[in-house]
């Protein structure tokens, strides 16, 4: 039953995950969706609320931290097991970094397609109108756009030019950070969970033997009776139906 339980814990934390980021992205970032979506199709609108989830700042934007560590809490009762909580969770998160990959993969082959790249034809001739409510300051503002840009356009204000080296610094850094701190509450929040789960799990272990045994496993060590189990039964059902 661990087994499944890490399956339905995973399954269920990519799905929630993925719904929670597609209604919680930043406005912005919509915006800029629906701009340059009829170029570069679903994949743009999938690239910016991964980039929005692992790249944004916890700090500011508390949203991601109510997502990842609601989500990795939620999975920590379900698994109950400190290691595979937390590995699982994990995965979870991780998972985005595969899901960003394949949408700028994506959107590089649009662009190779377009002849965006060493073409003839100018890449701003293909960009849709702007929608209303679209500006550069509402560019700038979104998350993790204002970030990038503002290094860039400093070094480029001082007139000293772009230093490769420097750039990729003072723009990973706090990329970063900001990765690894969501990927800390991730871990935090799966243990967490763990210990919530293992204080309820007594109450639904009468319950959880029940679907074992139907589920054609075998009892475990110490197996409530069946007249517990119809004890909790309604208890449960009422549970769901609230």
């Amino acid at each position: 039953m661990s087994g499944l339980r890490k399956i339905v814990a995973y399954f269920l934390g990519v799905f929630l995950v993925f719904a929670l980021g597609y209604q919680l992205m930043d406005p912005s970032f919509l915006l800029i969706a629906d701009w340059l979506g009829p170029l570069f199709g679903s994949p743009l609108l999938v690239a910016l609320m991964s980039i929005f989830l692992l790249l944004g700042d916890p700090l500011r934007f508390t949203v991601l931290l109510a997502i990842w560590g609601g989500v990795a809490l939620l999975g920590g009762v379900i698994i109950r097991r400190r290691v595979s909580a937390v590995a699982t969770m994990a995965a979870v998160y991780l998972f985005f970094l595969s899901v960003l990959a394949a949408s700028v993969f994506d959107i590089i082959q649009t662009v190779s397609e377009l002849g965006l790249i060493g073409g003839q034809q100018s890449p701003f001739s293909l960009l849709p109108p702007i929608p209303p409510g679209l500006t550069i300051a509402r560019i700038l503002e979104a998350p993790i756009v204002g970030r990038i840009l503002e290094p860039l356009l400093g070094m480029i204000g001082t007139g000293t030019g772009v230093e490769a080296q420097r750039l990729i610094m003072d723009l990973a850094t706090p990329l970063l950070i900001d990765f690894a701190e969501k990927l800390g509450v991730v871990c935090l929040a799966a243990l967490a969970g763990t210990e919530v789960g293992r204080r309820i799990e007594p109450r639904f272990a009468p319950w959880s033997e029940g679907l074992r045994i139907k589920l054609g496993g075998r009892p475990g060590p110490f197996s409530a009776p069946a007249a517990a189990r119809r004890a909790v039964l309604p208890g449960i059902l009422s549970l769901i139906l609230l």
